[in-house]
Protein backbone atom coordinates (compact mmCIF):
# COMPACT_ATOMS: atom_id res chain seq x y z
CA UNK A 1 0.00 0.00 0.00
CA UNK A 2 2.87 2.38 0.76
CA UNK A 3 4.24 1.83 -2.74
CA UNK A 4 0.83 2.48 -4.28
CA UNK A 5 0.55 5.74 -2.35
CA UNK A 6 4.03 6.85 -3.37
CA UNK A 7 3.39 6.10 -7.05
CA UNK A 8 0.03 7.88 -6.92
CA UNK A 9 1.53 10.96 -5.33
CA UNK A 10 4.42 10.90 -7.80
CA UNK A 11 2.02 10.62 -10.74
CA UNK A 12 -0.06 13.52 -9.46
CA UNK A 13 3.04 15.65 -8.97
CA UNK A 14 4.08 15.16 -12.60
CA UNK A 15 0.90 16.87 -13.78
CA UNK A 16 1.88 20.17 -12.17
CA UNK A 17 4.63 22.58 -13.20
CA UNK A 18 4.87 23.97 -9.67
CA UNK A 19 5.28 22.12 -6.35
CA UNK A 20 2.17 20.29 -5.12
CA UNK A 21 1.30 21.06 -1.49
CA UNK A 22 -0.45 18.26 0.39
CA UNK A 23 -4.20 18.93 0.71
CA UNK A 24 -4.76 18.63 4.47
CA UNK A 25 -8.55 18.60 4.13
CA UNK A 26 -8.42 15.38 2.10
CA UNK A 27 -5.32 13.73 3.59
CA UNK A 28 -4.37 12.08 6.85
CA UNK A 29 -1.34 10.64 8.60
CA UNK A 30 -2.26 7.61 10.67
CA UNK A 31 -0.50 4.73 12.39
CA UNK A 32 -1.23 1.34 13.89
CA UNK A 33 0.85 -0.39 16.56
CA UNK A 34 0.26 -4.06 17.37
CA UNK A 35 1.17 -5.47 20.76
CA UNK A 36 1.32 -9.26 21.26
CA UNK A 37 -1.00 -9.86 18.27
CA UNK A 38 -4.14 -9.26 20.32
CA UNK A 39 -3.94 -5.60 21.24
CA UNK A 40 -3.51 -2.76 18.79
CA UNK A 41 -3.45 0.99 19.06
CA UNK A 42 -4.49 3.21 16.20
CA UNK A 43 -4.13 6.92 15.94
CA UNK A 44 -3.57 9.95 13.77
CA UNK A 45 -1.39 13.01 13.71
CA UNK A 46 -3.59 16.09 13.53
CA UNK A 47 -0.85 18.47 12.36
CA UNK A 48 1.22 17.67 9.26
CA UNK A 49 2.45 19.25 6.06
CA UNK A 50 4.13 18.15 2.88
CA UNK A 51 5.02 18.94 -0.70
CA UNK A 52 5.98 17.17 -3.89
CA UNK A 53 7.97 18.80 -6.67
CA UNK A 54 8.75 17.02 -9.92
CA UNK A 55 9.90 18.11 -13.36
CA UNK A 56 7.20 17.07 -15.86
CA UNK A 57 9.68 17.18 -18.74
CA UNK A 58 12.37 14.91 -17.29
CA UNK A 59 10.00 13.16 -14.85
CA UNK A 60 12.61 13.71 -12.14
CA UNK A 61 11.45 13.90 -8.54
CA UNK A 62 13.06 17.03 -7.07
CA UNK A 63 11.40 17.15 -3.64
CA UNK A 64 9.29 14.67 -1.70
CA UNK A 65 8.94 16.21 1.74
CA UNK A 66 6.70 15.52 4.70
CA UNK A 67 6.64 17.00 8.19
CA UNK A 68 4.65 15.73 11.17
CA UNK A 69 4.19 17.54 14.47
CA UNK A 70 4.64 14.68 16.93
CA UNK A 71 2.87 16.68 19.65
CA UNK A 72 -0.32 16.42 17.57
CA UNK A 73 -0.59 12.64 18.14
CA UNK A 74 -4.17 11.58 18.79
CA UNK A 75 -5.21 8.04 19.74
CA UNK A 76 -8.58 9.19 21.08
CA UNK A 77 -7.56 7.63 24.39
CA UNK A 78 -6.12 9.93 27.06
CA UNK A 79 -4.24 7.05 28.73
CA UNK A 80 -2.35 6.30 25.51
CA UNK A 81 -1.88 9.85 24.23
CA UNK A 82 0.68 11.73 26.27
CA UNK A 83 2.45 14.83 25.01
Amino acid sequence: MKKALAFTLFGVSLMFAKPYMIDKANSSVWFEVKHFKFNETRGVFDSFDGKIDADPTTKALNVFEGKIDIKSINTRNKKETTT
